[in-house]
């Protein structure tokens, strides 16, 4: 049986990372929205470099979702990832 390693809590003041792997957010606006809202649970939100790249209906092409991807994870203030959107562009990043 494979043990299972569970990530420890966030607290306030915990640094999130807000990232888009498939589609892009709607609008800037959409995505201040939800930093907004991630701040007031007590989180400290950043917001994915590539969040709002345009790459047909994904936001940007596979390297830079998957760069800001690493990024979070290679980060290590980085204490939690959310996903402003989701979809089978994801799927596309497992590979690498």
């Amino acid at each position: 049986m494979t043990a299972v390693t569970k990530p420890k809590a966030l607290k306030q003041g915990s640094k999130v990372a807000l990232l888009a792997p498939s589609s892009r957010p709607p609008s800037l606006v959409e995505v201040n929205r939800c930093k907004a809202m991630v701040e007031k649970m007590g989180f400290n939100a950043v917001v994915g470099k590539h969040v709002l790249d345009a790459h047909g209906y994904m936001a940007g092409t596979d390297t830079a979702r998957l760069a800001d991807l690493n990024e979070a994870i290679e980060d290590e203030s980085v204490e939690g990832i959310f996903m402003l959107c989701g979809g089978y562009g994801a799927l596309r990043l497992l590979p690498d």
